[in-house]
């Protein structure tokens, strides 16, 4: 069965902002878009799911999905996010393969300003800012920051469920008994569908959702106790080692330059 075809609304527009709130979480199941899509959320972890891959994206990041690209999405916990979307004379022009990037503060400024729109043709200023929105799709760099997620059915059931609250601490044992896993079924497993042990894995889970909360002007000393850390010296150094950056510096400028 073919998997479903949305199309862009049948408006004068060429840009579509979309805002959606779900207290619950939200899944959407794989399908493709006639148009380009630009999503991401305002708090909180999403995977995005393609053919070949899932991958985390933490709210300071969005997701470029380029026209019929086959795609889904899962948040971890409430959802609040957006989609743009782009009429095809626009998505024509923007990249033909999926990718992950930083919003800056540029972009993030536009998008707000799409919000306050009315539907329509473009007017002059409201044509340079779409410039404004392509140049930043086109020109930004791909995150250079992913997580993959496992695809076996066991393995997948332990990320979900540490992703909707990383700061869970509990030994490889715990997470191997309550998944139906030997430890050294997870041990050997994880690594083979990630790339990283369960370990590192769990570590970049954790500093992904520190992004977010660091960039929101959180301190240093909450983000810690809140991803998990009970001790922020640590919390800094797993940090720097995975970013190579501090998080107070990371606070000042969230651009990843690795």
């Amino acid at each position: 069965m073919a998997e479903p075809v949305i199309r862009f609304p049948d408006t004068n527009a060429v840009l579509e902002l979309v805002n959606t709130v779900a207290p619950e979480g939200r899944i959407t199941p794989a399908h493709q878009h006639a148009c380009g899509q630009l999503y991401g959320t305002e708090q909180g972890l999403l995977t995005a799911e393609f053919s070949q891959s899932q991958w985390v994206i933490p709210a300071t990041h969005a997701v470029w999905v380029p026209a019929g690209c086959l795609h889904g999405m899962a948040s971890h916990g409430a959802f609040h996010g957006w989609s743009l979307y782009f009429h095809q004379g626009l998505s024509s022009k923007l990249p033909t393969q999926p990718k992950t990037f930083l919003v800056s503060g540029l972009l993030r400024q536009a998008l707000n300003r799409v919000k306050t729109w009315e539907a329509g043709a473009q007017n002059e200023a409201q044509q340079a800012l779409t410039t404004v929105i392509l140049h930043e799709i086109m020109l930004t760099m791909p995150a250079p920051f992913e997580l993959p997620m496992p695809a076996d059915a066991r393995l997948l059931g332990i990320a979900r469920k540490l992703l909707s609250d990383v700061s869970y601490d509990q030994n490889v044992d715990q997470w191997a008994a309550g998944s139906g896993l030997s430890a050294r079924t997870l041990i050997r497993l994880f690594p083979q569908q990630t790339g990283f042990t369960f370990t590192a894995w769990r570590q970049r889970a954790r500093i992904m959702r520190a992004m977010e909360l660091l960039a929101k002007g959180e301190s240093v000393q909450n983000v810690a106790l809140e991803v998990g850390y009970d001790n922020t010296s640590a919390f800094i150094a797993v940090f720097r080692k995975v970013l190579g950056t501090t998080p107070g510096s990371f606070a000042l400028n969230p651009r990843l330059e690795q």
